[in-house]
């Protein structure tokens, strides 16, 4: 099955984004990572590139692996992310994660324990 995790972040929270992709890894989720944002791209992922190849303004995608990337993509709305939650996977769902079998939302402070499979 190939899936694909997302996530959505403002301010501090890309800590918890790191912490979140690096528990994944760890446990063997291997595909892609959609993280939708808000301010600016964190420290940690200055070196992700401009990415034209997904329908999504400003996206930048950080390579981890050849099994495992991060989607940076930059958010214009201005209600609450909680409440955005559902329109963001079905944009990715009808748009750029349209090959993915599953898609699963994490918030960023979950940290996965147990392995991916």
């Amino acid at each position: 099955m190939k899936s694909a995790i997302c996530t959505l972040y403002e301010g501090h929270y890309h800590y918890g984004v790191a912490a979140l992709s690096n528990s994944l890894y760890k446990n063997g989720f291997r595909g892609s990572m959609y993280v939708g944002f808000r301010g600016e791209i964190p420290f940690w992922a200055k070196k992700a590139k401009e990415n034209k190849s997904i329908e999504w303004t400003g996206a930048k995608t950080l390579i981890l692996d050849e099994e495992f990337e991060i989607h940076f993509l930059p958010l214009t709305i201005d209600y609450h992310l909680s409440n955005y939650k559902p329109v963001f996977m079905l944009q990715l769902l009808d748009g750029i994660a349209k090959n993915a079998d599953g898609l699963f939302y994490y918030d960023p402070d979950i940290v996965i324990k147990c392995r991916w499979s």
